[in-house]
């Protein structure tokens, strides 16, 4: 409901607040959960839209563990894992962005050898894409891409975040991919 204001003897009064419970309040529309989050204007520092733990509830809520991926915004490379965004494991992890930016950062990368030992992996178990691995307890060979490099992935996933398509996802994707030049496949 709008304020309405009366001006009566000199002085103001708010009916809005006079009334109080009297008058029942517009209902509010809640937010949809699924929205991507709005950027912060003026922009972050470092010039980012989104700060650290807002992308990494962002892309959580987006992919993986709270939904499945709908297939027409899965990214070619990641057909058939159910993922929007290339990272090993169950669920998405938070990622230090912040720390990344400035420092580089460790990226999971596909084995050149089918010779690993794992009792319990299946065939094909083992991802083949570059991608984010919080947890390596399967011991896969990692890489570091550059600050640079990641300061691309992390633009790249903000973009993904805040207007999910399928060509802001597979820009997103391959910008992981070519975060480590020898080891692209």
């Amino acid at each position: 409901m709008s304020e309405i204001n009366i001006v009566a003897g000199g002085g103001a009064a708010n009916l809005g607040s006079f009334l109080g419970e009297l008058v029942p309040k517009a209902p509010q529309t809640p937010q949809n959960p699924h929205m991507p989050p709005e950027p912060h204007e003026p922009p972050l520092d470092g010039g980012w839209r989104l700060s650290e733990a807002e992308l990494n509830s962002a892309i959580k809520e987006l992919d993986g563990f709270l939904i499945e991926a709908p297939e027409n915004l899965v990214p070619p490379g990641l057909a058939g894992t159910g993922k929007l965004f290339p990272y090993v494991g169950w669920f998405w992890r938070a990622v230090s962005w912040d720390n990344g930016c400035q420092q580089g950062y460790k990226l999971y990368i596909p084995s050149d050898s089918a010779e690993r030992y794992d009792p319990d992996a299946m065939p094909g178990d083992e991802p083949e894409f570059i991608g984010f691995m919080e947890n390596n307890k399967w011991d896969y060979e990692e890489g570091r891409c550059t600050a640079d490099s990641f300061r691309t992935i992390r633009k790249a996933f903000e973009a993904a975040v805040l207007s999910p398509t399928l060509e802001t996802l597979r820009v997103a994707f391959q910008a992981v991919q070519d975060a480590i030049p020898e080891k692209r496949r």
